[in-house]
């Protein structure tokens, strides 16, 4: 008789009731098929036999108490979001059989402080790593072409990565949210991630950047307000000024027009007074 192969069918414990801690994944299970463990969040611990070959998209995703798991030499393929928002889990080591990480396999993984990463990956998909708050160091293997828009974004605590020289795509964002990266060991050199950013992605623009552009736009703006109520100050100075000049030759003039008028009075005056002792004579 012919072995008989097995499938641990799509959502097959989904969220588990809240009963199963530990599982053991009987011998002869070939694939643990999308969904299989999605949000069992009880789960604690899983035994995989080495007849699984293929762990589907989101297998263990939302098992927010799986602490440890150990995937054997036989994977060949992890889905996409496979540990997907698994808090707890704190190491992983994967299988040299595999040749890409892909999209949010292990996003949100904040407990997550290492993972071994097999000299056989090719690819390493968008957000696969995003928000692994614990991971402090990661090491790519000199066949990895590709990293993924976001890969490690916002990895709180990394500090060293190590990327080969030979890669030819890094996308977008990938060490964004990275505060303590300082510096990426490229290809036995240290370059910071702005650099290789600007390299690999010569049309975007990172936060750090937005916000330095930001902060001196806000700079020149308030420098243009300041030259403005500086040049408004001195040109009602100005027009004060004027005006005041403009008060005095009034007042010259009002004054002037006035001891005219005075004088012309005064002779007005003496005239009638001659006129009338002539005519009294």
């Amino acid at each position: 008789m012919g072995e008989e192969f097995l499938t641990i069918e799509e959502n097959a414990l989904v969220r588990c009731d809240g009963k199963a801690t530990d599982v053991t994944i009987p011998d002869g299970v070939v694939e643990i098929a999308l969904g299989a463990f999605c949000d069992c969040e009880s789960l604690e611990n899983v035994t995989i036999p080495n007849s699984v070959a293929v762990i589907g998209e989101g297998a263990f995703r939302g098992c927010t108490a799986l602490s440890t798991i150990k995937i054997p030499e036989t994977v060949a393929e992890i889905g996409a979001s496979a540990f997907l928002d698994c808090t707890a889990l704190a190491e992983v080591s994967l299988p040299s059989a595999i040749n890409e990480i892909k999209a949010e396999t292990f996003r949100g993984c904040v407990s997550l402080e290492s993972i071994v990463i097999p000299e056989s990956i090719v690819e390493i998909g968008n957000g696969a790593f995003r928000n692994c708050e614990s991971l402090s160091s990661v090491s790519l293997g000199g066949k990895v072409k590709k990293i993924g828009n976001g890969a490690f974004r916002d990895c709180l605590i990394l500090e060293n990565a190590t990327i080969p020289e030979t890669i030819s795509k890094i996308g977008k964002s990938a060490f964004d949210g990275c505060p303590l990266l300082e510096t990426i060991d490229f290809g036995g050199r240290n370059v910071s991630w702005e650099d290789l950013n600007a390299r690999f992605n010569p049309h975007e623009i990172s936060m750090r950047e937005i916000r330095r552009q930001n902060r001196e736009y806000a700079l020149e703006q308030k420098r243009i307000a300041e030259e403005k109520k500086a040049r408004r100050k001195e040109m009602v100075g100005s027009i004060f000024s004027a005006i005041g000049k403009a008060v005095e030759v009034t007042v010259d003039v009002l004054g002037a027009t006035a001891g005219a008028m005075e004088k012309s009075i005064d002779r007005q005056h003496r005239a009638i007074d001659r006129e009338m002792k002539r005519r009294s004579r």
